[in-house]
């Protein structure tokens, strides 16, 4: 009996779900029907989170040129560095991917869907009105050098010079004989004797090398900020599209203005002597 009442209790509910499912489809259908807008519920971004992406929509309307640059593996000293150079330039902002892509899609910017695609990973977002090509030229320009740690790889050849070091005698002398680095004792202080060459490209940083550096205050690795597209005025410019070769063109400027002397010099005609 228990079992029969469930059956048709749960019967009934299904009806109910269905009735109810369609008296919805039929007032919604009424309310069209007489022009009045059904609104659905829309999600509602934080209010700090909607600040960020009224910045950035105001930045993108300010300036006629961004670039995406990827800051994986970047330490916070590269985006320092960055917002010095670029200061009367422009700006340099670290916005959410998904906060961009809404800045994108509520100004409805040309192409918007092509900047997404490279809206991966960890990113840094300069905003200037130089043109694209000039953006790279200038970034390419950045290096920044930083501390090495154990498992990098030496891109350059690391000298230290002849110096005093400020080192007091003791045990980090057996480290200045690990590297063959001759040194001497004066002042109560350790001076380094000779030029010594400690790495070379290609050499992978040691727990002991990464010591050596520290002492000595050396940052031997040089880190350039990459850019992964520009955005000018509606078109998309991959990085590998960026490339200018600044000497080939002045030399082809060159050729251009002595083929034209060149040209010059042949088609003048001597003026008859008055």
């Amino acid at each position: 009996m228990l079992k029969l009442q469930a059956v048709q209790l749960l019967r009934w509910y299904s009806d109910m779900r269905s009735w109810l499912r369609s008296e919805l489809q039929n007032v919604i259908k009424a309310e069209v029907r007489q022009g009045i807008k059904v609104k659905l519920r829309e999600r509602k971004i934080p209010e700090e989170k909607r600040r960020i992406v009224e910045e950035a929509k105001d930045l993108l309307r300010k300036y006629r040129t961004f670039a995406l640059l990827d800051l994986s593996n970047m330490p916070s000293k590269v985006i320092t560095y960055l917002r010095r150079a670029i200061a009367g330039k422009g700006v340099v902002k670290l916005i959410k991917n998904r906060l961009f892509e809404r800045a994108l899609d509520e100004l409805n910017l040309p192409n918007k869907d092509e900047v997404k695609k490279y809206l991966q990973g960890q990113n840094i977002i300069v905003f200037t009105n130089m043109n694209a090509f000039e953006l790279k030229m200038f970034i390419d320009k950045i290096e920044v050098p930083v501390r090495a740690r154990p498992g990098m790889t030496i891109d350059r050849e690391i000298i230290v010079p002849p110096m005093k070091t400020n080192l007091k005698p003791g045990p980090i002398m057996s480290l200045f004989g690990r590297f063959r680095i001759p040194v001497q004792v004066r002042e109560g202080v350790i001076w380094i004797a000779k030029e010594v060459t400690v790495a070379k490209p290609g050499d992978v940083v040691t727990p002991e090398l990464t010591s050596l550096f520290e002492k000595l205050g050396i940052e031997p690795i040089v880190l350039k900020p990459k850019i992964k597209l520009a955005y000018e005025t509606g078109l998309v410019i991959p990085a590998e599209k960026l490339v200018v070769d600044v000497e080939a063109i002045k030399n082809d400027m060159l050729r251009s203005v002595a083929a034209a002397i060149s040209l010059a010099a042949e088609i003048v005609l001597p003026e008859p002597e008055v």
